[in-house]
């Protein structure tokens, strides 16, 4: 019998959200340039689960706020946030879901900056230096959750929010 070598958790997420950035599954699509125009006027909503959108008052006016959009890489919440003029730096284990949001950046002039990284270890940031952290449904597929609930809790200002979606399996 022939055994086979598992990816480690991370490379196999990596592999995984790359291949969906080619997809153009419906789920993982882009925010429409609709969207985007209706965002630069304060009229957005966010979703961080497929089904269900973030109450606005728990997100209150993003202006001039510093917003990690954490894992949500794919042209959605980073963008919707910086067009609402929030400064949104979009983390992401996937280039291919990066490179979606730098081209919506580019697009529709947006203040928005990407960085791969895994979401348990985000040593490219400083503390202290976001006012939200928005996090979409990605932690069901992190092995260990604490790591990534440290380094949000250390990147967060005093009186900083995270918001995160979350599904059962």
């Amino acid at each position: 019998m022939m055994r086979r070598l598992a990816l480690d958790p991370t490379e196999f997420n990596r592999q995984a959200w790359d291949n969906i950035a080619r997809s153009r599954n419906r789920w993982f699509t882009p925010a429409p340039a609709e969207q985007i125009a209706r965002a630069s006027s304060g009229d957005f909503t966010l979703r961080l689960t497929a089904c269900k959108t973030i109450p606005m008052d728990w997100i209150g006016n993003v202006q001039g706020k510093r917003i990690l959009a954490l894992a949500a890489g794919g042209g959605h919440q980073g963008p919707i946030l910086a067009a609402a003029g929030a400064s949104v730096t979009v983390v992401d284990i996937s280039e291919g879901q990066l490179e979606i949001d730098r081209r919506m950046a580019d697009e529709h002039q947006l203040d928005l900056v990407t960085l791969q990284a895994d979401m348990a270890d985000l040593a490219g940031l400083d503390d202290a230096s976001f006012d939200m952290v928005i996090n979409p449904c990605s932690v069901n597929f992190a092995p260990d959750v604490r790591p990534i609930w440290q380094e949000a809790a250390r990147v967060l200002c005093d009186h900083g929010v995270l918001i995160a979606g979350s599904s059962s399996r």
